[in-house]
């Protein structure tokens, strides 16, 4: 039975001598034991009550347990019809002092606890998680990690400390790239702003040695006074005498790096204001007759002839010398500009010029690289080299007449790069080809069918600018060229180089440029 009141407690455990004679309740008890482990109790209303000190004299021992063989599980306790009422060890539940005199909770704060056990009539309030313990300590461990997930704020905050640092490291990553790259960029302007004050101390004037019977400096009157196609030309002893490099005897020289330490990455091309050669001259003081160059202070790479193919474009010859020679320059090659000029009004031929170019180059020196370029067209990355790779190259790789662009796959005009060899395996360009298009797809043709890939640059290095204009006279385009690029396989081997012929009239050796002015004939 269970006791509700302190008086009835109190009986209880003490009861009077009257109330232990033999039998005087055996009755009245239940079958079974039960015991209270723990004196007092809570009021009728679930006031504390106030504390009451245990009883004087021997406890009285607990009853015997037995435990179970092998298993050590305790055994219920005996069956007996006693009651065993055990002294209160612990002070009543409503008490306000528990052991050893401290203060006790009272009930009714310790049940606002989350567990504690709820009221009658009302739902248990449950328990919070425990914390997370870390590895290697105990329950009883006063260092605590992280709550589990039911509460983020720790776990929030240390993943804005880890995106915090993975930004500050990207931040600190860029701002030391950006300064490695302007830093290299410094050195190189400054490399070659200073070796083009030592070449000019050094240098002092340019001169220009003129052919006997020629007043002193006539040469370079004509290419400055006069339009680039009426300049007068030179008396023949000078036009079959070419520079060919550095002079004999000089100290052995290194070879040029590769790539050169000289280049500066994009330009700015633009075409509004005009130029004149003298300026163009004045800016390139180390340029010999003709429009050679080769380096002082190495050995170039490759020997690189420029063919221009070439009729009544003065103005944009003038940009286009404005703009290459100091990117060839800065390229570090032993370059000729050779400028094949068609004479006459017929109809303009631009493959079988260039035919005339590689011939007419290779009379004045052993190049061993050939570049044809239009002379409408400027590159504006000076880390695209004008010089020969393994395979046929195609430079002008996105114009801007295209939408920086290559326009199809099989397009090899504007500016391409063959080395000799190439050239003549290809037996050079079609002869055939009277007006507008079509060479460049019979020359890509040739290429293919010799076993041959086109190289490029990227579309980034190899961005071009186009002058504009209109469409020349005379250079229709040509209606038979389908017809033509269809049958390369059958006419690339008669109709070329082995099939070349024109008349050579003049030429004509400028401070930038050669002219070379040829008569080609008709249509036949």
């Amino acid at each position: 039975m269970f006791i509700d009141s302190p008086a009835e407690h109190t009986r209880a455990a003490h009861p009077p001598p009257q109330a232990r004679a033999p039998g005087a309740a055996r009755a009245e008890q239940p079958e079974s034991w039960k015991v209270l482990l723990g004196g007092g109790g809570m009021g009728r209303r679930g006031e504390a009550l106030p504390c009451s000190a245990p009883p004087a004299g021997p406890r009285p021992p607990p009853p015997p347990l037995e435990e179970a063989a092998g298993s050590g599980a305790v055994s219920p306790l005996p069956r007996s019809p006693r009651l065993l009422l055990l002294p209160p060890l612990l002070p009543p539940l409503g008490c306000s002092r528990g052991p050893g005199g401290r203060e006790r909770e009272p009930p009714s704060e310790r049940a606002r606890r989350p567990g504690a056990p709820a009221p009658p009539g009302q739902p248990r309030r449950l328990r919070a998680a425990p914390p997370l313990l870390r590895r290697g300590e105990g329950r009883g461990s006063a260092s605590m990690k992280e709550p589990l997930l039911g509460s983020m704020a720790l776990p929030g905050k240390s993943l804005q400390k880890a995106c915090r640092l993975l930004v500050l490291f990207c931040a600190l990553h860029l701002v030391v790239t950006l300064l490695y790259y302007l830093s290299g960029r410094d050195f190189y302007v400054l490399q070659l702003f200073s070796k083009h004050q030592q070449s000019q101390e050094g240098r002092g004037a340019v001169t220009v040695t003129a052919a006997a019977g020629e007043p002193p400096g006539a040469s370079a009157a004509a290419g400055v006074d006069q339009p680039a196609g009426d300049q007068a030309p030179r008396p023949a002893e000078a036009t079959q005498s070419a520079e060919t490099g550095p002079p004999a005897g000089g100290r052995a020289l290194p070879r040029c790096p590769d790539p050169s330490p000289l280049l500066v990455g994009p330009l700015k091309v633009e075409f509004l204001h005009p130029v004149n050669l003298e300026t163009i001259e004045k800016e390139n003081p180390k340029l010999k007759t003709g429009g050679r160059f080769t380096p002082e202070d190495c050995t170039a790479l490759q020997k690189v002839a420029i063919i221009i193919p070439f009729r009544n474009r003065d103005e944009h010859l003038r940009y286009w010398l404005y703009y290459l020679h100091p990117f060839l320059q800065r390229q570090q090659l032993d370059y000729g500009i050779y400028v094949i000029n068609q004479d006459g009004e017929g109809t303009f031929n631009r493959a079988k010029l260039l035919n005339i170019g590689f011939q007419e180059a290779l009379k004045e020196y052993d190049y061993d690289c050939f570049v044809f370029s239009d002379v409408d067209l400027i590159p504006m990355d000076d880390r695209n080299t004008y010089r020969c790779f393994e395979q046929p190259r195609h430079l002008s790789v996105s114009m801007d007449k295209f939408g920086f662009s290559l326009p199809y796959n099989q397009y090899f005009g504007g500016v391409s790069a063959l080395s000799k060899e190439q050239f003549h395996k290809i037996n050079g360009f079609p002869n055939n080809y009277w007006g507008w298009g079509g060479e460049d797809d019979d020359i890509y043709n040739r290429l293919v069918y010799k076993g041959m890939s086109i190289s490029r640059p990227n579309a980034v290095i190899g961005k071009c600018r186009m002058i504009r204009h209109s469409r020349d006279q005379k250079n229709e385009p040509n209606p038979q060229r389908f017809d033509r690029i269809a049958h390369t396989r059958q006419t690339m081997n008669s109709d070329g180089l082995n099939s070349l012929k024109y008349q050579l009239l003049k030429i004509q050796k400028y401070p930038l440029f050669t002219k070379i002015t040829v008569d080609i004939g008709s249509p036949s």
